[in-house]
């Protein structure tokens, strides 16, 4: 399971995956380290240390202004401690 629904590349490194449906439930995956660590470190602004997401053009796609989340960034990261 991937983290980015745009990147569709057979070539897509290992570890931008989250998870594997056929080891985990959907539910383990959504809920795991992996994904936790890498919404931190979107919240965080850092998304330039994701080699897959520091060319990423979707953050300047966002139209609908509820959907940008850079203003409650801070208070979103509690959710998402290890």
């Amino acid at each position: 399971m991937e983290t980015c629904i745009r990147v569709q590349s057979p070539g897509l490194s290992k570890d931008f995956s989250i998870g594997n449906l056929h080891e985990n439930t959907l539910t383990e995956i959504w809920n795991g380290s992996k994904r936790k660590r890498h919404l931190r470190t979107m919240l965080e602004f850092r998304r330039e240390t994701i080699e897959q997401c520091k060319n990423c053009s979707c953050f300047n796609a966002i139209i609908d202004p509820l959907e940008k989340l850079d203003r409650d960034a801070e208070r979103l990261l509690q959710y998402f401690q290890e």
